[in-house]
């Protein structure tokens, strides 16, 4: 009975060994895919060649004085007022989207967060210096900062985000999504990518 039960014993155990070497195989196969999906914290990046073709055919807008072009979609069209500002608009098309530029004097010479935190631009004051998320970024290569949020314009309606970029000039350069809409803060970020200070 014994040299029967050998052989069986035999069978038995390399049917688990087998079993448990496929299983650990199958496992790993299927867990690998769940590791990985978890280091993906890194932003996410627009190539050059996407953000070329988006842009493609687009207006360009020149502020001599201020020495600063950017370019905006050919449907849009360029409002000027009188104290010297500027917006951006689709105005009459399904969705509007828009963006208001200014520029202020900095003779202090501060960082443009620190510009906002001494200087009154009459708009948003108030909630900018109660500190909207604010991220520091590079614009063309100058120090800029971009307040993510909504806030209060004296206009009576709601802004989305605002970019304030520092000049060679001595200026402060701010862009400003016209409503919290996703419309207004990809047009926002849109001109912000193709912003560039020209030569004196």
């Amino acid at each position: 009975m014994q040299r029967g039960f050998v052989p069986v014993l035999w069978v038995v155990v390399c049917s688990l060994l087998v079993v448990l070497s496929g299983g650990s195989y199958y496992f790993s196969k299927h867990s690998a895919p769940a590791a990985k999906l978890q280091v993906t914290n890194s932003p996410t990046v627009t190539p050059q060649s996407t953000l070329a073709n988006e842009v493609a055919g687009w207006k360009i807008y020149t502020n001599k004085e201020a020495g600063f072009t950017f370019k905006y979609p050919s449907q849009y069209r360029e409002i000027s007022y009188p104290d010297g500002s500027m917006s951006i608009d689709n105005d009459g098309l399904k969705n509007f989207a828009g963006v208001s530029v200014r520029v202020f004097p900095n003779k202090d010479r501060l960082r443009p967060d620190e510009y906002i935190d001494q200087v009154d631009t009459k708009d948003c004051s108030t909630d900018l210096k109660n500190k909207l998320v604010v991220t520091d970024i590079l614009v063309n290569g100058h120090p800029a900062a971009k307040y993510i949020g909504s806030c209060e314009w004296a206009m009576g309606h709601d802004v989305g985000s605002q970019v304030f970029v520092g000049s060679d000039k001595h200026e402060i350069i701010q862009l400003v999504a016209l409503f919290p809409e996703a419309a207004d803060e990809k047009l926002l970020s849109q001109i912000i990518s193709t912003f560039k200070f020209t030569s004196n």
